[in-house]
């Protein structure tokens, strides 16, 4: 759709959900913009729109390679990474001098924090309670809103720099339906250097070349 609209074959505009360097990490932020973008296209049909919401991941595809953490969290959970959208994948410029897309920057425009919660993904759990709840029936999206508030509040970690009780209240919902261990379980995955031969190969297809074959990304 993003494409069609950029070649002139479609008039609908399009919204961008770039993720964008946040305080609480580039994993989080990657998760956010996901959910985020999913929770507006949600909106969008409810409301008989025709535009297209997209989530883009501000850094080129090849970088991932970098983001191990986020890129082993796709792959747990069984995202399909070539139907993630890239900066280096998308005419952003094009697009906005046709006026044919708006962005919106996950913890600059939308999501942010204000200091009154630990993690934009307690923040983006809190809109989906408001406006689309039987969406956090969806066992993906809860795990990585789970996932992007463990990170960000280093497993609800009371010495972490953001942490508050919105956080665990959060946390407390995404767990509803699994077993209390999954918390610490899922924390602990993420925390690991993965290396295993079904990731790594993965990740080779995925995002580019092994790591000791690339020399400049």
């Amino acid at each position: 759709m993003i494409a069609k609209i950029s070649r002139g074959e479609l008039s609908a505009k399009a919204q961008i959900i770039l993720s964008g360097s946040s305080n609480t990490g580039t994993t989080s932020s990657m998760v956010a913009a996901i959910c985020y973008a999913w929770l507006l296209e949600n909106r969008e049909k409810e409301q008989g729109g025709s535009g297209v919401v997209a989530p883009v991941v501000s850094m080129k595809r090849g970088r991932m390679l970098k983001q191990k953490q986020a890129a082993w969290l796709f792959f747990h959970l069984g995202i399909d990474a070539s139907a993630l959208l890239f900066s280096d994948e998308v005419d952003l410029e094009g697009l906005m001098l046709a006026r044919q897309l708006s962005i919106l920057v996950i913890g600059q425009d939308v999501l942010k924090t204000n200091s009154e919660v630990g993690s934009l993904c307690t923040v983006l759990t809190d809109n989906y309670c408001e406006e689309a709840y039987d969406l956090l029936e969806t066992p993906n999206l809860k795990k990585l809103l789970l996932a992007g508030i463990l990170l960000d509040t280093q497993n609800l970690n009371s010495a972490a720099k953001f942490f508050t009780n919105k956080d665990a209240e959060a946390v407390q919902l995404l767990l509803v339906g699994s077993a209390p261990s999954q918390r610490h379980e899922l924390f602990e995955q993420l925390m690991q250097d993965h290396r295993e031969s079904t990731f790594l190969e993965a990740l080779r297809q995925n995002y580019g070349k092994p790591f000791n074959e690339v020399k400049r990304l």
